[in-house]
């Protein structure tokens, strides 16, 4: 799983995102390389960055993948792409991501959107943050940590209301780890 998110996502929560089972999938090249990212945990982090720098183009064809880690990863790669036509494709990609209907990518793309930063990002998260869906709520609040826009935390302090105990854990944990004042 993720380095990034495993760092304060509370373990109930991550869960949440864990797909049951990741049988199926094709051979492609860019599925390979993505399959070994989740193999060495230790290099995750480099290996992702590594991937991201082979740019969109080679990306793309993993969020087709029928392996929900080969999806988590090029949607994590693709929030590292973040400049030019290259960063404006990603960010496309990613905001289709959050159309789909795994649930799981949708929470991971809107992570990503948080990580990449652009600035149509922001009012999705929000849209999210709003939204019925506790899985989303939880994903949009470790968004805005990612994101670093000061005008979003007060959310994280509503968060801290939120029906849903996941919702709950996960933003006093965004909160701690990024040093956002309050609860």
């Amino acid at each position: 799983m993720s380095s990034f998110l495993r760092v304060f996502v509370p373990a109930g929560a991550l869960a949440l995102f864990l797909c049951g089972g990741c049988g199926g999938g094709g051979g492609s090249a860019t599925e390979r390389a993505f399959q070994k990212v989740f193999a060495d945990e230790a290099g995750q982090k480099a290996a992702i960055e590594n991937l991201a720098k082979k740019g969109v183009e080679f990306v793309k064809p993993a969020l087709k993948s029928k392996i929900a880690n080969v999806r988590i990863g090029a949607l994590e790669a693709l929030a590292l792409i973040k400049e030019g036509d290259e960063g404006r494709e990603a960010t496309k990609l990613l905001i289709e991501a959050t159309k789909g209907a795994d649930i799981n990518d949708v929470g991971f793309a809107i992570i990503s959107l948080g990580r990449q930063r652009a600035p149509e990002a922001k009012d999705l998260i929000v849209g999210f943050f709003n939204g019925p869906n506790p899985r989303l709520r939880l994903a949009a609040c470790m968004a805005i940590g990612e994101y670093g826009d000061r005008s979003l935390y007060p959310l994280l302090d509503k968060a801290a209301y939120d029906e849903n105990e996941n919702v709950r854990q996960a933003a006093s944990r965004v909160k701690q780890r990024f040093g956002i004042g309050g609860n």
